[in-house]
Protein backbone atom coordinates (compact mmCIF):
# COMPACT_ATOMS: atom_id res chain seq x y z
CA UNK A 1 0.00 0.00 0.00
CA UNK A 2 1.18 3.22 -0.75
CA UNK A 3 0.17 7.20 0.38
CA UNK A 4 0.70 10.54 -1.55
CA UNK A 5 0.99 13.83 -0.34
CA UNK A 6 1.42 16.81 -2.52
CA UNK A 7 2.10 14.28 -5.61
CA UNK A 8 4.77 12.61 -4.21
CA UNK A 9 4.66 9.19 -3.49
CA UNK A 10 5.21 7.12 -0.08
CA UNK A 11 5.00 4.21 1.30
CA UNK A 12 1.76 3.40 3.78
CA UNK A 13 4.00 3.93 6.94
CA UNK A 14 5.46 6.89 4.89
CA UNK A 15 9.26 6.13 6.52
CA UNK A 16 10.06 5.42 2.61
CA UNK A 17 9.87 7.94 -0.33
CA UNK A 18 9.02 5.90 -3.65
CA UNK A 19 8.61 8.46 -6.06
CA UNK A 20 9.04 12.11 -6.72
CA UNK A 21 7.16 13.80 -10.07
CA UNK A 22 9.91 14.14 -12.43
CA UNK A 23 8.26 16.82 -13.82
CA UNK A 24 8.10 18.88 -10.16
CA UNK A 25 11.07 21.72 -10.82
CA UNK A 26 13.33 23.43 -7.82
CA UNK A 27 13.48 22.70 -3.93
CA UNK A 28 12.02 19.65 -1.97
CA UNK A 29 11.66 19.29 2.06
CA UNK A 30 11.59 16.05 3.21
CA UNK A 31 8.72 15.49 5.55
CA UNK A 32 9.26 14.48 8.89
CA UNK A 33 9.91 10.93 9.71
CA UNK A 34 11.31 9.52 6.38
CA UNK A 35 13.89 7.77 6.46
CA UNK A 36 14.59 5.94 3.38
CA UNK A 37 14.87 7.44 -0.23
CA UNK A 38 13.91 4.69 -2.79
CA UNK A 39 15.37 2.64 -5.72
CA UNK A 40 14.98 5.42 -8.52
CA UNK A 41 13.03 8.03 -6.71
CA UNK A 42 14.11 11.32 -7.96
CA UNK A 43 15.50 9.54 -11.04
CA UNK A 44 15.50 12.30 -13.89
CA UNK A 45 13.86 14.50 -11.69
CA UNK A 46 13.79 18.79 -12.15
CA UNK A 47 14.69 18.68 -8.83
CA UNK A 48 17.73 21.55 -8.06
CA UNK A 49 18.25 21.21 -3.81
CA UNK A 50 16.72 19.10 -1.45
CA UNK A 51 16.92 18.69 2.50
CA UNK A 52 17.34 15.49 3.58
CA UNK A 53 17.30 15.63 7.56
CA UNK A 54 16.32 12.22 9.26
CA UNK A 55 16.94 10.23 6.04
CA UNK A 56 19.25 7.66 6.69
CA UNK A 57 19.17 5.18 4.02
CA UNK A 58 19.58 6.73 -0.16
CA UNK A 59 18.92 3.45 -2.18
CA UNK A 60 20.95 3.11 -6.09
CA UNK A 61 20.03 4.97 -8.38
CA UNK A 62 18.21 7.44 -6.52
CA UNK A 63 18.88 10.47 -8.02
CA UNK A 64 20.64 9.56 -10.94
CA UNK A 65 20.39 12.02 -14.03
CA UNK A 66 18.59 14.29 -11.82
CA UNK A 67 19.14 18.11 -11.89
CA UNK A 68 20.37 18.22 -8.62
CA UNK A 69 22.82 21.50 -8.08
CA UNK A 70 24.25 20.84 -4.08
CA UNK A 71 23.39 18.34 -1.79
CA UNK A 72 24.39 18.05 1.57
CA UNK A 73 24.05 14.40 3.13
CA UNK A 74 23.07 14.78 6.89
CA UNK A 75 25.45 12.46 9.39
CA UNK A 76 22.16 10.43 9.76
CA UNK A 77 22.60 8.36 6.87
CA UNK A 78 24.78 5.61 6.74
CA UNK A 79 23.92 3.76 2.95
CA UNK A 80 24.60 5.12 0.09
CA UNK A 81 23.43 2.84 -2.94
CA UNK A 82 25.00 2.09 -6.29
CA UNK A 83 24.71 4.92 -8.24
CA UNK A 84 23.17 7.36 -5.77
CA UNK A 85 23.92 10.47 -7.76
CA UNK A 86 25.24 9.46 -11.36
CA UNK A 87 25.29 11.76 -14.17
CA UNK A 88 23.93 14.90 -11.96
CA UNK A 89 25.67 16.93 -14.90
CA UNK A 90 24.52 20.37 -12.49
CA UNK A 91 25.89 19.02 -9.11
CA UNK A 92 28.73 21.46 -8.25
CA UNK A 93 28.57 21.06 -4.36
CA UNK A 94 28.53 17.70 -2.45
CA UNK A 95 28.75 17.52 1.75
CA UNK A 96 29.10 14.17 2.81
CA UNK A 97 28.03 13.04 5.77
CA UNK A 98 29.82 11.10 9.15
CA UNK A 99 27.55 8.43 9.07
CA UNK A 100 28.67 7.17 6.21
CA UNK A 101 31.77 4.68 6.14
CA UNK A 102 31.45 3.36 1.94
CA UNK A 103 31.08 5.78 -0.91
CA UNK A 104 28.96 3.31 -3.20
CA UNK A 105 30.49 2.21 -6.41
CA UNK A 106 29.69 4.69 -9.14
CA UNK A 107 27.87 7.42 -6.62
CA UNK A 108 28.70 10.63 -8.02
CA UNK A 109 30.11 8.90 -11.61
CA UNK A 110 29.78 11.44 -14.64
CA UNK A 111 29.04 14.46 -12.17
CA UNK A 112 30.58 16.94 -14.71
CA UNK A 113 30.06 19.92 -12.33
CA UNK A 114 31.64 18.71 -8.99
CA UNK A 115 34.60 20.89 -8.60
CA UNK A 116 36.02 19.62 -5.14
CA UNK A 117 34.87 16.67 -2.43
CA UNK A 118 36.13 16.19 1.31
CA UNK A 119 36.12 12.61 2.44
CA UNK A 120 34.85 12.26 6.59
CA UNK A 121 37.08 10.93 8.64
CA UNK A 122 34.08 7.72 9.01
CA UNK A 123 34.75 6.21 5.50
CA UNK A 124 36.75 3.28 4.86
CA UNK A 125 36.69 2.56 0.97
CA UNK A 126 35.51 4.81 -1.75
CA UNK A 127 33.78 2.16 -4.55
CA UNK A 128 34.15 1.00 -8.08
CA UNK A 129 34.25 4.37 -10.22
CA UNK A 130 32.54 6.53 -7.25
CA UNK A 131 33.96 9.96 -9.21
CA UNK A 132 34.97 8.35 -12.49
CA UNK A 133 34.40 11.48 -15.28
CA UNK A 134 34.09 13.67 -12.85
CA UNK A 135 35.58 16.19 -14.84
CA UNK A 136 36.38 19.42 -13.00
CA UNK A 137 37.07 17.71 -10.14
CA UNK A 138 40.48 19.34 -8.96
CA UNK A 139 40.37 19.20 -5.15
CA UNK A 140 39.93 15.95 -3.44
CA UNK A 141 40.81 16.33 0.46
CA UNK A 142 40.56 14.09 3.47
CA UNK A 143 39.33 14.64 7.10
CA UNK A 144 41.56 14.78 9.90
CA UNK A 145 41.76 11.13 11.39
CA UNK A 146 40.76 9.42 8.09
CA UNK A 147 40.09 5.74 8.23
CA UNK A 148 40.09 5.22 5.07
CA UNK A 149 41.75 1.74 3.61
CA UNK A 150 40.58 1.24 0.02
CA UNK A 151 40.14 3.23 -2.66
CA UNK A 152 38.94 0.82 -5.14
CA UNK A 153 39.41 0.29 -8.97
CA UNK A 154 38.46 3.77 -10.86
CA UNK A 155 37.86 5.56 -8.38
CA UNK A 156 38.49 8.92 -9.88
CA UNK A 157 39.14 7.78 -13.52
CA UNK A 158 39.07 10.69 -15.55
CA UNK A 159 38.38 13.62 -12.88
CA UNK A 160 39.91 16.50 -12.98
CA UNK A 161 42.22 16.13 -9.97
CA UNK A 162 46.04 17.86 -10.41
CA UNK A 163 47.07 17.12 -6.52
CA UNK A 164 46.52 14.51 -3.70
CA UNK A 165 47.58 13.77 -0.15
CA UNK A 166 46.44 10.54 0.85
CA UNK A 167 46.05 9.45 4.42
CA UNK A 168 48.33 7.64 6.02
CA UNK A 169 45.87 4.86 6.93
CA UNK A 170 45.41 3.62 2.93
CA UNK A 171 46.44 0.55 2.58
CA UNK A 172 45.55 0.22 -1.10
CA UNK A 173 44.95 1.80 -4.28
CA UNK A 174 42.80 -0.09 -7.60
CA UNK A 175 43.15 -0.57 -10.97
CA UNK A 176 42.83 2.66 -13.50
CA UNK A 177 42.17 4.44 -9.69
CA UNK A 178 43.51 7.67 -10.77
CA UNK A 179 44.29 7.26 -14.39
CA UNK A 180 43.81 9.73 -17.80
CA UNK A 181 43.44 12.31 -14.61
CA UNK A 182 45.77 15.92 -15.20
CA UNK A 183 47.62 14.85 -11.72
CA UNK A 184 50.82 16.17 -11.00
CA UNK A 185 51.85 15.03 -7.82
CA UNK A 186 50.50 12.76 -5.23
CA UNK A 187 51.83 12.33 -1.75
CA UNK A 188 51.84 9.75 0.27
CA UNK A 189 53.41 10.47 3.29
CA UNK A 190 56.34 9.33 5.72
CA UNK A 191 53.82 7.05 7.52
CA UNK A 192 51.73 5.49 5.30
CA UNK A 193 50.26 2.52 5.39
CA UNK A 194 50.02 1.13 1.22
CA UNK A 195 51.05 -2.10 0.79
CA UNK A 196 49.31 -2.21 -2.68
CA UNK A 197 49.29 -0.58 -6.32
CA UNK A 198 47.00 -2.19 -8.94
CA UNK A 199 47.32 -2.09 -12.16
CA UNK A 200 47.21 0.68 -13.69
CA UNK A 201 46.39 2.66 -11.00
CA UNK A 202 47.86 6.14 -12.10
CA UNK A 203 48.26 5.36 -15.84
CA UNK A 204 48.71 8.27 -18.51
CA UNK A 205 48.45 11.13 -15.52
CA UNK A 206 50.71 13.69 -15.26
CA UNK A 207 52.56 12.67 -12.33
CA UNK A 208 56.34 14.71 -12.53
CA UNK A 209 58.36 12.64 -9.77
CA UNK A 210 56.98 9.83 -7.55
CA UNK A 211 58.20 8.75 -4.23
CA UNK A 212 56.78 4.71 -3.22
CA UNK A 213 56.53 4.43 0.07
CA UNK A 214 58.60 1.63 2.38
CA UNK A 215 55.16 -0.06 3.02
CA UNK A 216 54.45 -1.14 -0.28
CA UNK A 217 54.95 -4.96 -1.19
CA UNK A 218 52.83 -4.93 -4.51
CA UNK A 219 53.77 -2.89 -7.59
CA UNK A 220 51.29 -4.06 -10.13
CA UNK A 221 51.55 -3.49 -13.92
CA UNK A 222 51.71 -0.42 -15.30
CA UNK A 223 50.85 1.27 -12.10
CA UNK A 224 52.79 4.59 -12.97
CA UNK A 225 52.59 3.51 -16.93
CA UNK A 226 52.75 6.29 -19.98
CA UNK A 227 52.66 8.99 -17.85
CA UNK A 228 54.93 11.52 -20.01
CA UNK A 229 56.01 13.89 -17.70
CA UNK A 230 57.16 11.45 -15.14
CA UNK A 231 61.09 11.22 -15.08
CA UNK A 232 61.61 9.26 -11.65
CA UNK A 233 60.36 7.09 -9.70
CA UNK A 234 62.09 6.70 -6.16
CA UNK A 235 61.37 4.07 -3.56
CA UNK A 236 61.19 5.10 -0.17
CA UNK A 237 64.29 3.77 2.00
CA UNK A 238 63.38 0.37 4.14
CA UNK A 239 61.35 -1.07 1.30
CA UNK A 240 62.17 -4.67 1.01
CA UNK A 241 60.57 -5.46 -2.09
CA UNK A 242 61.39 -2.74 -4.44
CA UNK A 243 64.57 -0.81 -5.08
CA UNK A 244 65.31 2.33 -7.35
CA UNK A 245 68.09 2.35 -9.40
CA UNK A 246 68.46 6.15 -11.08
CA UNK A 247 64.91 6.65 -11.05
CA UNK A 248 64.03 3.00 -12.08
CA UNK A 249 62.28 1.05 -10.13
CA UNK A 250 63.47 -3.26 -9.43
CA UNK A 251 62.65 -5.47 -7.42
CA UNK A 252 64.85 -6.10 -4.20
CA UNK A 253 67.25 -8.81 -5.69
CA UNK A 254 67.76 -6.40 -8.74
CA UNK A 255 66.56 -9.48 -11.01
CA UNK A 256 63.70 -7.62 -13.20
CA UNK A 257 62.90 -4.44 -13.79
CA UNK A 258 59.61 -3.04 -12.80
CA UNK A 259 58.97 0.43 -13.91
CA UNK A 260 60.52 2.57 -16.32
CA UNK A 261 59.45 6.42 -15.94
CA UNK A 262 57.97 7.08 -19.34
CA UNK A 263 58.64 10.89 -19.54
CA UNK A 264 62.51 10.36 -18.40
CA UNK A 265 64.22 12.35 -21.61
CA UNK A 266 66.80 9.31 -21.94
CA UNK A 267 67.19 8.02 -25.48
CA UNK A 268 69.24 4.69 -24.39
CA UNK A 269 68.94 3.15 -21.65
CA UNK A 270 71.00 -0.27 -19.79
CA UNK A 271 69.41 -2.36 -17.85
CA UNK A 272 71.32 -3.57 -14.94
CA UNK A 273 73.68 -6.60 -15.77
CA UNK A 274 71.76 -8.66 -12.75
CA UNK A 275 68.53 -8.88 -14.78
CA UNK A 276 66.82 -12.06 -15.65
CA UNK A 277 63.41 -11.12 -16.31
CA UNK A 278 61.38 -7.65 -17.76
CA UNK A 279 58.16 -6.49 -15.96
CA UNK A 280 55.26 -6.55 -17.81
CA UNK A 281 54.43 -2.78 -19.08
CA UNK A 282 57.89 -2.07 -17.54
CA UNK A 283 58.63 0.58 -19.96
CA UNK A 284 55.13 1.51 -21.18
CA UNK A 285 54.71 4.56 -23.01
CA UNK A 286 58.47 5.32 -22.51
CA UNK A 287 58.58 7.34 -26.26
CA UNK A 288 61.71 8.57 -25.52
CA UNK A 289 63.68 5.46 -25.82
CA UNK A 290 65.33 4.69 -29.01
CA UNK A 291 67.41 1.90 -27.42
CA UNK A 292 67.40 -0.37 -24.62
CA UNK A 293 70.78 -2.54 -23.93
CA UNK A 294 69.93 -5.99 -22.07
CA UNK A 295 72.25 -8.51 -19.92
CA UNK A 296 74.06 -11.07 -21.67
CA UNK A 297 72.32 -14.37 -21.80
Amino acid sequence: AFSVQEGVLFDSSKTTLVCYPAGLRGEYTMPEGIREIGTCAFAMSRITTIDLTGVQSIKENAFWGSKLQSVAIPDSVTEMGISAFSRNFDLAEVTLGNGLTRISNLAFYDCWALTSIEIPASVHSIGVDAFAKTVSLATLTFAENSQLTLIDSGSFFSSGLVAVTFPRTLISIGMYAFANTPLTSVDFGEESHLTRIDEFAFYQTMLQTVTIPASVTMLNTGAFGACPALTDITVAAGNTTYEDVDGVVYNQAITEIIAYPAGNVRTEYTVEGTVTAIGENAFCGAQNLNNVSLPDG
